[in-house]
């Protein structure tokens, strides 16, 4: 099992990105125990070592933890990558542009109603001989314009 976690804050507490000993998280791993050292290098000392949590250590809210290792140095370097992830997570948000229906489809009215119900329907259309082409009329004076000119 993980002996080390790299973690983030929450916003309250600073937002900042750390590495604590597995035994500091609560067991439903959303708090941790933070040791009161005022000089940082009894402060990695005691995380090196895995202090056990004492009665005067204070308790902070965990926004999410990104890894855990076995090894400190290990936990060094992911505490490096978990410090530009977090940046760019809190920093830069990504949102959809909003959709803008073309013109031709937006009303006019501004009310949505419906369109059709309005329309009057087109007059059918009768199928008589007025509008039909004779193709064999043409066909004839086309081969007379051709013997025409052949002779």
């Amino acid at each position: 099992m993980a002996a080390f976690n790299v973690v983030q804050f929450e916003e309250k507490d600073g937002s900042s990105v750390a590495i604590v000993h597995r035994e500091w998280l609560t067991p439903r791993k959303t708090e941790v125990f933070w040791p009161p050292h005022k000089r940082s290098a009894s402060f990695y000392k005691c995380l090196r070592d895995g202090e056990t949590v004492q009665s005067d250590w204070k308790l902070y809210k965990i926004k999410k933890i990104f890894y855990s290792c076995d090894d400190y140095d290990d936990a060094k370097e992911k505490e490096k990558l978990a410090e530009v992830h977090s940046d760019f997570e809190d920093t830069q948000v990504i949102r959809k542009r909003p959709r803008v229906l073309p013109l031709r489809f937006q009303n006019e009215s501004g009310e949505e109603e419906e369109t059709e119900s309005q329309l009057s329907r087109p007059p059918k259309i009768l199928n008589t001989a007025v509008g039909k082409i004779e193709w064999y009329k043409y066909y004839t004076i086309d081969l007379q314009i051709y013997i025409f000119f052949q002779l």
